[in-house]
């Protein structure tokens, strides 16, 4: 074989030997990242402890007077929370509660709390099923173009001290009849809510 011939030959095993190797180094790469993006999901760890309790509710708020834009009004409400379950076990007695808040509501100066532009604060007590009672302090707005409730929610004493309550709500309702004449007399809604 020609010299040029022979040191076309080397450099073109070499180059296939490359490669192969780079193909080799990529397929390694490749199966190192599906092994991480793929794992089980129990097999990844916990970043948070799961939520010590998550309930469906039911509340009502009823404001005295009624609300209207750029007033302030007490708002006494009440809820229930049902088909309450501890996902990670600490909290399996409690199943049920009714809860009862003192709080007062803001309308937005410029429109119509008929309109769900508002925020109500306050401070109020659930009572447990088991005889078990959290306090708790709350603000509460609602973002109307969502048509839903944004929410800080903290349990300052009693059962799940120290625990924050993540609000989903999934239905809304008021006096849409006489709203906009006699001001927003109450807000009633659903929620999903997980304590932790």
């Amino acid at each position: 074989m020609r010299p040029a011939a022979l040191v076309h030959a080397m450099t073109s095993i070499n180059r296939g030997r490359r490669q192969k190797l780079g193909s080799r180094r990529r397929t390694a790469l490749l199966a190192a990242l599906l092994s991480v993006f793929l794992l089980p999901v129990g097999a990844v760890p916990a970043q948070a402890e799961v939520g010590d309790l998550k309930c469906d509710s039911e509340f009502t708020f009823t404001f005295t007077p009624p609300l209207v834009a750029g007033g302030t009004s007490s708002a006494a409400g009440s809820a229930e929370l049902f088909d309450c379950v501890s996902p990670n076990g600490k909290h399996a007695a409690l199943t049920s509660a009714d809860g009862v808040a003192d709080s007062q509501a803001d309308g937005a100066k410029g429109p119509n709390p008929c309109s769900l532009q508002f925020k109500i604060e306050g401070d109020g007590t659930l009572n447990w099923n088991n005889g078990d009672t959290s306090d708790f302090q709350f603000k509460l707005w609602t973002e109307p173009a969502a048509m839903k409730f944004a929410a800080e929610v903290e349990i300052t004493g009693g059962r799940m001290q120290g625990d924050k309550v993540i609000v989903v709500t999934e239905s809304l309702d008021w006096n849409k009849d006489d709203c906009m004449s006699a001001g927003l007399k109450y807000l009633k809604g659903e929620n999903h809510l997980l304590f932790g």
